[in-house]
């Protein structure tokens, strides 16, 4: 099973491609609960949406993710966090929850954690 990278900060962290499919599928599902929550995410939604032409037009293994130009600034990170922690909280059949909970935990722990 091909695998691609998300990258932030110099770090990265390695995810099986179907899992990714999986977890950008879950954040997007997410972004009611930001949206209503008031939080600008227009630059969140159009990452997202670049995120996914990247999955679906690049072979296995070459799906990766760059986040750095991204979260350029501490607002914009912490925004990102929270949408990996929302989408950490899933529940098990929601949005294919336990594959996109463990990507979600995996990027935090993996890029953000230090």
């Amino acid at each position: 099973m091909a695998t691609s990278a998300v990258r932030f900060s110099g770090n990265h962290v390695f995810i099986k491609d179907s899992d990714l499919e999986n977890w950008l599928q879950a954040i997007t599902v997410q972004f009611q609960e930001l949206i209503e929550s008031g939080e600008d995410v227009e630059w969140l939604l159009v990452s997202c949406k670049k995120w996914c032409d990247i999955y679906e037009n690049l072979p296995p293994g070459l799906k990766d993710i760059e986040l750095d130009e991204v979260l350029r600034d501490e607002g914009r990170k912490l925004l990102f966090k929270r949408l990996l922690e929302l989408t950490e909280s899933l529940e098990s059949e929601e949005g294919g929850g336990v594959v996109a909970k463990g990507v979600s935990g995996k990027i935090l722990k993996g890029l953000f954690s230090r």
